[in-house]
């Protein structure tokens, strides 16, 4: 009987009830379990009673036992996902309304002063910024992260990028409406001397490239950009212009004439620059009403101009007038002399003399013609001739003079010299023997000898009462041809260009538009010591495959190291 209750109670166990009464022979071989089907039962049973507490309660059914633990992971992913798109959404409505940037940079680059920043929050009128600088350009990422700085203050910008590489046609239609020159490398790419316009309506403003940055005598980088950019919105935003105004009446070259004596290129230049040009015809009846309009009046007359005309800019200029004379040595019409061009008076006002000769250079080295008017003239140090210094030695671009006068300087002046001649310079008055004969000029007893100053600037204290920034100001050179057309359209003749027009700029100074302060100065490059290049060596030819064989070395152990589990595994569940 016990072994009939055993053998009844071990069938009820592995009986299967739906299943027919299998053969005795049969029922021998299945009623005894494998070793894995056993292992899977004893984990189901040890499961069952963990989750039940009881091991004789009876297990749920399995699809109703996971179907709430399913349905609770499905509410709560969807939760998660909708507080997520909700967070998004918050989050990107506070950035669009309170924008932030972080600057990161050693020096602030990035960051703007309180100057820029009164300047954009006061912008009422959309602004324009064009940029024309390719993509490859250095410069394009340090415009693109100022301008994402400058938008974040005001909504009033319209940035707009144009490539030249990329875009020709319409940085070619963007040229003819802001007249601006465009010149092609040795590669063929297409540039700019102009790398953004800011523009508000008709009136716009040029920033070029070394506008942007600049070099200091180290040769570190100086930013210039959030000044470049501040007075350009200030400039297009404000009413005052500056009006320079060229005399006429004594055979002056044209302003209007492309001819290699005429004036055109420098008229051309300075409205490039937003300068207002006028004609001042010094023998109409109301030219000194016209006067008044004037910030700077630029004479070159080619014959001696009357005593009450030069009393009348005389009297404008120690007003607060600025002025600048191209002073050509003038000539008689009867006989082959120097005469006198009657604008002493007017000069001496500023500690300055006019010499009424001809200065003859002597040296091999720097005079270009066998007669020696023709010469290379030595740059001084000043404001206007800052551009002719190179910022890495003390080497400098000299000017080029043809017929000059030589200038002087009154015992109480404070007039600085701009440019000079050599020791072997010297001078003459009587001309004929150099016209008629052609022979190269000789030193007489009355000559002169050099060096001799051939181009000054003064400025005077300010009137009383006067809200300008300086006090009246005037640059004086001894000849004419270094403003003519041919110096904007011959290369090597691009100093005496820069020179005239910097001498514009330093006669037409306002009070300063902002008060940037200037960036930090940061080296740029890699210098790299004998010591640096060892250990750079070392890292790339030693350390860098090193790490290399040991991160390989590891992750080989690694997956060697998994697979002989998984083998393991395997074999045990079998």
């Amino acid at each position: 009987m016990a072994a009939k209750k055993k053998k009844s109670g071990q069938s009820s166990k592995l009986r299967e009830p739906t299943r027919d009464k299998p053969s005795a022979a049969r029922v021998g071989k299945t009623d005894q379990p494998t070793k894995k089907q056993a292992k899977k039962a004893r984990s189901a049973s040890e499961v069952e009673e963990g989750e039940s507490g009881d091991p004789g309660r009876k297990s749920k059914p399995p699809g109703s036992r996971l179907s709430s633990p399913r349905r609770g992971a499905r509410v709560f992913t969807a939760v998660g996902v909708l507080s997520a798109a909700l967070i998004a959404v918050s989050l990107n409505l506070l950035v669009s309304r309170f924008y932030k940037r972080w600057d990161w940079t050693s020096a602030g680059l990035y960051t703007l002063s309180q100057p820029t920043l009164d300047t954009l929050h006061d912008l009422d009128q959309p602004i324009d910024v064009i940029v024309f600088l390719s993509r490859s350009d250095n410069m394009r990422v340090s415009v693109e992260h100022m301008l994402t700085a400058y938008s974040a203050e005001t909504r009033q910008l319209r940035v707009r990028y144009v490539d030249p590489d990329q875009n020709p046609a319409e940085f070619l239609a963007l040229q003819k409406q802001y007249d601006i020159n465009e010149m092609t490398t040795d590669e063929g790419r297409l540039v700019s001397e102009t790398a953004l316009v800011v523009a508000r309506g008709k009136k716009h403003w040029y920033i070029t490239a070394d506008d942007i940055i600049a070099y200091d005598e180290s040769g570190a980088v100086k930013p210039k950009l959030e000044q470049a950019l501040t007075v350009a919105l200030r400039n297009v935003i404000g009413t005052q212009t500056t009006r320079v105004c060229f005399t006429s009446g004594h055979n002056e070259p044209s302003i209007d004439s492309g001819a290699g004596d005429g004036m055109a290129e420098l008229k051309f230049r300075i409205q490039h620059d937003n300068y207002e040009t006028e004609t001042l015809d010094l023998t109409h009846a109301d030219w000194s009403k016209q006067l008044v309009d004037c910030q700077v009046v630029v004479a070159a007359p080619q014959v001696p101009v009357e005593a009450d005309e030069v009393s009348a800019l005389e009297r404008w200029f120690v007003a607060g007038g600025n002025v600048l004379l191209l002073l050509n040595p003038v000539l008689s019409d009867d006989e082959p002399r120097i005469l006198p061009s009657g604008l002493q008076s007017l000069t001496e006002r500023a500690g300055i003399t006019l010499g009424n000769d001809l200065v003859i250079e002597d040296s091999p080295k720097l005079k270009l013609t066998a007669t020696g008017e023709v010469f290379l003239a030595e740059a001084s140090r000043h404001d206007i001739t800052r551009g002719l210094f190179s910022t890495k030695d003390d080497t400098t671009t000299p000017l080029i003079f043809k017929i000059a006068q030589s200038l002087g300087k009154t015992p109480s002046s404070t007039a600085d010299v701009l440019a000079r001649s050599s020791v072997s310079a010297f001078t003459i008055k009587d001309v004929k023997s150099f016209l008629q004969a052609r022979q190269p000029p000789s030193k007489s007893d009355a000559s002169k000898s050099g060096p001799f100053p051939v181009a000054l600037a003064s400025e005077l204290p300010k009137p009383k009462g006067d809200d300008a920034g300086h006090g009246p100001r005037m640059v004086v050179v001894g000849t004419t041809s270094i403003a003519l057309n041919d110096n904007w359209r011959t290369p090597a003749l691009a100093p005496n260009a820069a020179f005239v027009t910097s001498a514009l700029s330093w006669l037409a100074a306002r009070p300063p538009i902002v008060d940037v302060p200037e960036k930090q100065s940061h080296d740029v490059g890699l210098n790299l010591t004998e010591e640096s290049q060892s250990d750079v060596a070392q890292y790339v030819l030693l350390y860098m495959p090193l790490a290399s064989l040991l991160l390989g070395g590891f992750v080989m152990y690694r997956r060697r190291s998994t697979e002989r589990k998984s083998r393991r595994r395997e074999e045990d569940d079998a």
